[in-house]
């Protein structure tokens, strides 16, 4: 008997990685010997670094960045061939990473995906991939772009918070001071 095994991750509570493992432990305590293949798979969101990172056989590098609540946090991504990078939104501010009870997309912010995309940057990377799915954050990428030294102003020309909460006061983007980084790079 042959079995293929390709999860995704399981919300907030297990890694496609992990279940792959419990499948194969599973297998081989109920049938003895079988064969086997095991693929772990994700659609965007929480596991993507880790599942296209593995499978491209590339390597996990952490950064210090800010978490959908502003507060500090290690984030990862994935270097495949010292020269692309993979990120996921939802490794910064991810869903699980906010209780419950404080989800509430209007009040998180995705500064800390643009610290990370700072810190690749700085690096000497230049190709960046990016997974959205999974996010706690609907502040339209403000907050990423904030990080990266976009300001957003009010009618009174007061920068806003990079929540979602104040998309609605932003009247002027002022892009003059965007890290050059980001133009040299391919996302």
């Amino acid at each position: 008997m042959k079995f293929l095994f390709a999860p995704d991750s399981f919300k907030g509570t297990m890694s496609a990685i992990n279940i792959n493992r419990l499948l194969r432990h599973a297998t081989h305590r109920v049938l003895g010997s079988a064969e086997y293949i095991d693929v772990t798979m994700a659609d965007g969101g929480e596991g993507t670094v880790e599942t296209v990172t593995r499978n491209l056989r590339g390597s996990i590098m952490y950064v210090p960045t800010h978490g959908p609540y502003m507060k500090r946090r290690e984030a990862k991504y994935g270097l495949v061939n010292q020269k692309e990078a993979i990120l996921e939104v939802a490794e910064v501010v991810g869903l699980p990473l906010v209780p419950v009870e404080q989800r509430d997309p209007r009040y998180t912010s995705s500064y800390g995906v643009g610290e990370l995309i700072a810190h690749i940057l700085e690096d000497g990377i230049r190709d960046i991939k990016i997974a959205i799915g999974g996010t706690s954050t609907n502040d339209g990428g403000i907050g990423a772009m904030q990080a990266l030294g976009v300001h957003f102003l009010d009618k009174d020309g007061k920068e806003v918070k990079g929540i979602g909460d104040s998309l609605k006061d932003i009247v002027t983007i002022d892009t003059s001071c965007m890290n050059p980084l980001v133009q040299e790079a391919k996302f």
